[in-house]
């Protein structure tokens, strides 16, 4: 997983939840510094922030549910600004994400989005994080070119 966990076995919170033939298609799974998924998050480490961030985004469908694995002072934008951007995925649509987590507050992330009508759209990241008491949140999201 990550560093700033400091575990190796994948946590509950890190398997998927929804059980349609698409979000199936995502096997979450841990491999080294490699963390693949669609489920939940958490707020334990970098690989685990970046999912609740997009389990928010894709799944709960809410800026607010999104923003609470972010840093207070975030450079990601305002609820009403991501909540435009989520209003503007259609409904239906499922991703499947792949952390490569470098240092224990960084990662390279590779959002595959896929929409009801079968379209697909890659999203890549970068995405820094840093800890909050006992969690860690997400500081930026820098989308690669």
């Amino acid at each position: 997983m990550s560093a700033v966990s400091g575990s190796d076995d994948p946590p509950a919170s890190l398997l998927p939840e929804s059980s349609s033939v698409a979000a199936q298609a995502c096997e979450s799974s841990v491999s080294g510094s490699i963390t693949t998924g669609n489920g939940a998050g958490d707020a334990k480490s970098t690989a685990g922030a970046v999912l609740a961030f997009q389990y928010g985004y894709y799944v709960q469908r809410d800026a607010d549910a999104a923003l609470e694995a972010v840093a207070k002072d975030r450079v990601v934008g305002d609820a009403k600004a991501l909540q435009k951007g989520i209003d503007a995925v259609p409904e239906g649509t499922t991703h499947c994400v792949s952390i490569t987590t470098g240092d224990k507050n960084s990662a390279e992330v590779e959002i595959t989005e896929t929409h009801p009508d079968g379209t697909e759209l890659v999203h890549d990241q970068t995405v820094t994080t840093t800890r909050d008491g006992d969690r860690v949140v997400i500081e930026t999201i820098k989308e690669n070119k």
